[in-house]
Order: structure tokens, then C-alpha cells, then sequence
């Protein structure tokens, strides 16, 4: 139940006590429990980030292709004007996230599941645009760079799909890489 509850503690040696009422004492169970599921996630993003690179180490092949050769290209992105309901359609017989471009192809954001399913959640509608509930200033890597930046920021920013960019300067997107593609080239190569 909820009634008070009594103890009689003696302790061995001074000691300052907090005492905490009902509802702070939920409050601070609440964000603990929101810390640990950060913890856990951290923690995972680590083995992963291990996991992705015991398969560099085995076929450094892979890391000579670079993010060129493995990644997915084109790019298939949204507009910022995709509405929830036609940006739910493109993910259920598509990939599991999508970077969010301007006419011009250049990278806005970035929609995943958890964007895609926080949009449900708070009941945005099925008409509200993409920019609405998109991850803004989302994680990317350029054609250019090494193989383990992009494994780094996919793993460290918990994204499903890592934008990749033209080597240019100018924020166009040249492709998209995923922990998928490394994988199924490292596969090929068995």
C-alpha cells in the first residue's frame, strides 16, 4: 500500500539523512530509471562499436573501400514537406531511417523509427510535416573520410541510417551507410 512506513536504524558512525516526500522520491526513481536505459544504451553502443571493428580488423579490404564503396546509393531521402502518414508508408517496405533533404539535396535532417514513432506518440497528425518532428542537425560523415568515423557516429548517436555527404563543401547528400551495408560486404568477402 501507500501508508507510512517506520524504521529504527542505528548507525555505526555519524552520518547526515536526507529524508524525501512521496513524490520526489517517484520523481528521482523516474530519472534514475531514464539514466540506466542511457547507461545501457551507451554501453551497447560500445560493443558495437567493438563488433564493427573486430569485422574491420578480419577484412581490412573493407576500410580500403571506404564509405564510398559501402555505402547505399542514391540516397533515398525525405522532403521536409513529407507528411507523418506518407513518411509511415515509406518505412514500413523501406529502411529503417532516412535523411531529410532540401530540393537542392542538401541534408536538413534526419527521421528514424524513434522520430517516426515520437511523432505517433504525442499525436501530432497525420498531416504534420516531417520538419516538424525530424532530428534536426543530424550525425553525417562526408564520402571522404575513414570507415571507423562513420562506424563512431552511427554507434555514439544511436543512428539507424548515417547520412553521407559530398567531399564538396556543400551539404549534398551522396549516399547512406549503415551497420548493414558493412556487414553484408564483409560477408561477400568469407
Amino acid at each position: 500500500g501507500t501508508g507510512r512506513r517506520t524504521a529504527s536504524i542505528k548507525a555505526e558512525t555519524a552520518l547526515d539523512l536526507v529524508t524525501l516526500r512521496q513524490d520526489d522520491f517517484r520523481r528521482l526513481t523516474e530519472n534514475l530509471d531514464a539514466l540506466k536505459k542511457v547507461m545501457q544504451r551507451s554501453i551497447a553502443a560500445r560493443h558495437g562499436y567493438a563488433g564493427i571493428a573486430d569485422v574491420l580488423d578480419a577484412h581490412p579490404e573493407l576500410e580500403r573501400r571506404g564509405i564510398g564503396g559501402l555505402m547505399s546509393t542514391p540516397a533515398e531521402s525525405l522532403s521536409p514537406g513529407t507528411t507523418l502518414e506518407e513518411a509511415a508508408n515509406q518505412f514500413h517496405g523501406g529502411r529503417p531511417g532516412y535523411p531529410v533533404a532540401d530540393e537542392a539535396g542538401v541534408l536538413v535532417g534526419y527521421c528514424g523509427r524513434a522520430e517516426l514513432y515520437d511523432a505517433m506518440r504525442v499525436r501530432l497528425g497525420s498531416n504534420a510535416p516531417v520538419e516538424k518532428f525530424m532530428r534536426a542537425d543530424p550525425p553525417c560523415v562526408t564520402v571522404d573520410q575513414p570507415l571507423r568515423a562513420a562506424i563512431a557516429a552511427m554507434l555514439q548517436e544511436q543512428i539507424e541510417v548515417l547520412p553521407v555527404l559530398t567531399a564538396d563543401g556543400t551539404r549534398r547528400i551522396a549516399g547512406v551507410l549503415s551497420p548493414i551495408d558493412i556487414f553484408r560486404d564483409a560477408v561477400a568477402l568469407r
